[in-house]
């Protein structure tokens, strides 16, 4: 389970291509940027994206995020809605001006009320399972970019 704070929990590869197999395989190697404040968290969200064979770039803040998404292409922009919307940047905006789909991680309670829904494909509400977040990345990685503001 993904909380918040460090985890030392170790992912299980076989039950990541379980969890993958069940949505379908990606063909090819699928681009996400992470922002996330808290190291541990991050570290442990990208083992499991790198099991999943995502190619993962690590962001801690709003700001380094929005230039990170101006400067590559990503396929899924994969954020924590309490860092997203610090420091005055507006990584969100610039995701969706690049037609990257957003899957928001949000507490208990908080999405989407708290947060503004536009443009976001997913909330993924604290805590989740690590399957929970291979199941919604995966299958907003494979969509066209013209999908950016579904739910489902």
């Amino acid at each position: 389970m993904v909380h918040g704070g460090n985890s030392k929990r170790q992912c299980d590869p076989e039950a990541v291509h379980r969890v993958l197999g069940s949505v379908g395989s990606c063909t090819e190697s699928r681009r996400i940027v992470v922002l996330e404040s808290e190291r541990g968290v991050a570290d442990d969200l990208k083992q499991v994206l790198l099991l999943a064979e995502f190619r993962v770039t690590l962001t801690q803040t709003a700001a380094h995020a929005a230039i990170v998404l101006q400067t590559s292409r990503f396929d899924v922009f994969l954020a924590d809605a309490d860092t997203a919307q610090q420091g005055g940047s507006d990584p969100i905006a610039q995701a969706r001006l690049r037609h990257v789909r957003v899957v928001l991680m949000t507490r208990d309670g908080q999405a989407p009320q708290h947060c503004d829904p536009a443009g976001v494909a997913e909330f993924l509400v604290r805590p989740f399972s690590f399957n929970a977040l291979l199941r919604r990345v995966a299958r907003r990685s494979r969509q066209p970019s013209d999908h950016t503001n579904v739910f489902d």
